[in-house]
């Protein structure tokens, strides 16, 4: 029965890690979504205002 309860503890722990793995994926995925829009926000908005003063 030892055996069989320290299996279940493992199970518990190995969940436990999994839960917090995709936690920390989620909030990774958050983070690079912020920079590449913010990096796509710093290309297009001067390259459209030259685009603007150029034709206008």
């Amino acid at each position: 029965m030892d055996n069989l309860n320290s299996a279940d503890d493992k199970a518990e722990r190995a969940l436990q890690i999994s839960q917090d793995n995709t936690r920390d994926i989620s909030n990774l995925k958050t983070v690079i979504y912020w920079e590449i829009a913010v990096i796509v926000t710093g290309v297009v908005v001067p390259l459209g205002i030259y685009v603007l003063e150029e034709f206008f």
